[in-house]
């Protein structure tokens, strides 16, 4: 059941609310440039009813610029000040009758009063930053807010990101990763001058010290000469000692190629005699002892030339042998060092790489010892706002110029020239 609240009941009783509505009245006669604040798309209204509960609500301006107000629904609110948003209200409540609920929990309406509707911004739109900011993106509306407030909240310029690390000791850093690297450099040179030394003055057989490197005033690079030195003193070892095999065979091969001749001959010899003995023995001349011992010593003549020519064939595949590996000793030299050859110049790139990426760094590092100390360079503020008519102004600002909900700030700071 509906009752009827008698209204001087209802206003005998002084409501905080009202009396915040009242200072906030008061405020806004003080203070001009507040009430010519002009709301739009994003605000967040608070609007209350003194002595009415139910009547509090925090809602924000829609797209189409409208606030759901309880009661009255969809209502204006979008390029309104903040007074005439109160006087809209104050006129539509106070033709109604507003439904309350009595302490018994029954139901009843009242009449509401201009002084009893209360408005005020519980939250303004956000301004924008983006740019050379640590955080860019919303930041919140204060009154009064100026840009140096919103970068502050934004965590200041981006060139702060660059005290991170003191460019101080990154400079001693990349230094001695130069000087490192120059020496890496240095090094690899050495190391790719005596390989295509090697590979351009072949080992000389049965000379200890062929293909000594030039020494170099590093002690790395000397170290490396020793050991390419030694490794040449031992491929030289080597291919003498299989040099002198095949040398071995050869003379070898010769002296029972020679045998063999004499051999054959002597067999031949021999075989002639036994054919004469064994005709003179048909004809009684000689006895059967003389064509036994003649055939005796062609059988012997035969094995002994047999036996050497099976020596001097396998004197002869010995010197072949020894030749092949004396050939394949050498290939095998020769790819190790074009191996070492082709790792050299590959590291030698890849530290010439690291050494301009560490000199340009060394670069970088020193040109922001000005940052570090004097701060960043010449800062550009650009603000950008939308007027009521919707139109956007581009303005050139400083970092005291006060903002208004809803501007955007564009910041480009340029750095000294790295």
């Amino acid at each position: 059941m509906l009752l009827m609240f008698p209204p001087f009941r209802r206003k005998a009783i002084v409501h905080p609310a009202f009396l915040a509505s009242l200072a906030l009245a008061i405020f806004a006669h003080e203070s001009p440039a507040r009430a010519e604040y002009k709301l739009g798309t994003g605000d967040v209204v608070e609007l209350s009813i003194a002595g009415i509960s139910e009547m509090t609500a925090r809602v924000p301006v829609d797209l189409d610029g409208s606030v759901n107000v309880p009661i009255l629904g969809s209502f204006p609110a979008k390029g309104l000040s903040l007074d005439d948003l109160r006087a809209n209200l104050q006129t539509e409540f106070t033709k109604r009758q507003i439904p309350v609920r009595a302490p018994d929990g029954r139901t009843g309406l009242t009449s509401v009063a201009p002084e009893d509707v209360s408005v005020k911004i519980a939250e303004y739109r956000p301004v924008y930053l983006h740019g050379d900011i640590a955080r860019a993106g919303e930041v919140p509306y204060r009154p009064g807010m100026s840009i140096r407030q919103a970068i502050a909240h934004a965590g200041g310029f981006d060139v702060a990101r660059l005290r991170i690390s003191n460019p101080y000791v990154d400079t001693v850093e990349y230094q001695a990763q130069s000087t490192t690297l120059i020496q890496e450099l240095a090094v690899e040179g050495e190391r790719i001058k005596q390989l295509q030394t090697q590979l351009q003055q072949p080992t000389a057989v049965g000379v200890e010290s062929a293909g000594q490197p030039v020494r170099s005033p590093s002690g790395e690079a000397n170290v490396l000469a020793e050991r390419l030195k030694l490794q040449q003193q031992d491929y030289a070892k080597q291919l003498r000692y299989v040099v002198s095999s095949a040398e071995f065979a050869s003379s070898r091969a010769t002296l029972l190629s020679e045998q063999k001749s004499k051999e054959e001959e002597g067999s031949k010899a021999d075989l002639e005699d036994f054919e004469r003995s064994r005709s003179l023995l048909e004809k009684g001349t000689v006895s059967t002892q003389r064509v036994s011992d003649a055939r005796r010593a062609m059988l012997l003549s035969s094995t002994r030339a047999l036996q050497t020519a099976v020596e001097a064939t396998r004197a002869q595949r010995e010197y072949e042998e020894a030749t092949r590996a004396s050939q394949q000793l050498e290939d095998q030299n020769n790819i190790r060092l074009l191996t070492e050859l082709q790792d050299a110049l590959s590291r030698q790139a890849r530290i010439k790489a690291q050494l301009s990426a560490a000199q340009q760094k060394l670069a970088i590092a020193g040109a922001l010892k000005s940052v570090w100390t004097e701060g960043p360079g010449v800062i550009a503020i650009t603000l950008f706002r939308v007027d009521e008519a919707g139109v956007e102004t581009k303005i050139n600002a400083t970092e005291s110029m006060a903002l208004l909900p809803g501007d955007v700030v564009e910041v480009a700071i340029k750095l000294p020239a790295l």
